[in-house]
Parts: C-alpha cells; structure tokens; sequence
C-alpha cells in the first residue's frame, strides 16, 4: 500500500460516453477503409497518372487548342509506351 494520501478521479458519464463513441466512430471508418482498400488504389493510381501526365496535355493543348483531343493523344501514347 503506498503510503501518504489516495488520489481518486471521478469521470463524467459524458465523458465516458463521448470517448465510447469516438473508439466506435474509429473502427467503423477503419472498416470503411479495409473494405474500400481495392477502389482507393484505384483512385491513388489514377491521381497519380493525372498528375504525371498533366505537363504533357498542357503542352500538346497550347499546338492543337483542344484539351480532350491532347488527353487521348497523351493517354495513348502513354498506353502504347507501357
């Protein structure tokens, strides 16, 4: 038994409650995610592309004035080059 004077701490049921609800509010985004995992690749590899692949359309749109046009162009030579 320690010796000199017990500390007790008293905790607010809305505080219990309010922690109870964030730890359910965790595990139901993590399982959100784990079941999601496959199509967030998906979207983070697309990004990516987009991203990468950005500085090539700019250029090419400046010669032919139209964006869709130098995205297929871009796209399928990026396609053909893989």
């Amino acid at each position: 038994m320690p010796d000199g004077p017990v500390r007790v701490v008293d905790f607010l049921p809305r505080t219990v409650f309010r922690v109870v609800g964030i730890l359910i509010a965790t595990a139901v985004v993590l399982e959100v995610v784990w079941i999601a995992r496959h199509v967030l690749t998906w979207i983070f590899i697309a990004l990516f592309l987009a991203l990468a692949l950005n500085p090539a359309v700019d250029r090419l749109e400046g010669r032919i004035k139209r964006r869709g046009l130098a995205t297929a162009v871009i796209y399928l030579m990026a396609l053909g080059a893989s």
